[in-house]
């Protein structure tokens, strides 16, 4: 996996600034679905928002479970939003350069 410096990590939080959250993770809890979802949206964007809700004493335990599953970074957890960074494996479809 890529490593990220500090410096890249505060580029992609600027990057994700105009971002709006993509996934919303509330009460029904987190499974598998949501895994798959995360995995497919981390494929088509990269740089990914994902709103909690109700959340706040899970939310980081489910912010580590799917960096380490789904082999992405977590650039940031701020208030009740993570930001989630994947690059691309096929070079050509790479949006962001870290």
């Amino acid at each position: 996996m890529l490593e990220i410096t500090t410096q890249q990590k505060m580029h992609l939080r600027g990057l994700a600034n105009q971002l709006k959250p993509i996934v919303t993770i509330g009460q029904k809890g987190f499974g598998d679905e949501m895994m798959e979802l995360i995995d497919t949206e981390l494929d088509n964007h990269e740089l990914l928002k994902i709103k909690f809700q109700d959340l706040k004493e899970e939310k980081k335990e489910i912010v580590a479970k799917i960096c380490e599953q789904l082999k992405c970074h977590n650039i940031g957890v701020i208030g009740f939003t993570a930001i989630l960074f994947r690059q691309n494996k096929n070079p050509s479809k790479r949006k962001i350069k870290p």
